[in-house]
């Protein structure tokens, strides 16, 4: 089998340059920046945004919901950015029940939120879907 030169010489000075001093990921050892989390908000498990009953497609008791829900859940975030201004954040749920078979009636969304990191309380979030009014409705 014939190697291809070039290619060799590349992986080689890659490889050099991970292994000799002040070269890739040996020069950059050592300790980090020191990070910890100081706070962090939580949203009830049964937090709905208004619009039409979800979860039809996913019925009975999971993790103690019972399905289907009465409206959108606002469920954990996979998105968050800045807001409109500091302290404020535009996130976006999960999409919906694990597929698209048990999804087809949940909302994609995006709401804007406030947390409050030293009480673990959020104010008011304003949805960004068409089909629903800007509250959020927590139950538990």
């Amino acid at each position: 089998m014939r190697m291809n030169k070039p290619i060799t010489a590349a992986a080689i000075g890659a490889l050099a340059m991970l292994i000799l001093p002040g070269g890739g990921i040996a020069a950059s050892a050592g300790p980090g920046p020191h990070v910890a989390l100081v706070g962090r908000a939580v949203l009830p498990v049964e937090t709905y945004a208004p619009g039409p009953v979800s979860g039809q497609f996913q019925t009975g008791v999971f993790n103690g919901i019972t399905f289907p829900l009465p409206s959108q859940p606002v469920q954990g975030f996979s998105s968050i950015v800045d807001g409109r201004r500091p302290g404020e954040y535009l996130a976006m749920p999960d999409n919906g029940y694990g597929g698209k078979a048990t999804s087809t009636d949940f909302l994609i969304r995006a709401y804007y939120i406030r947390p409050d990191f030293k009480t673990a309380t959020a104010e008011r979030a304003r949805s960004r879907s068409a089909t629903t009014s800007p509250s959020v409705t927590r139950t538990a």
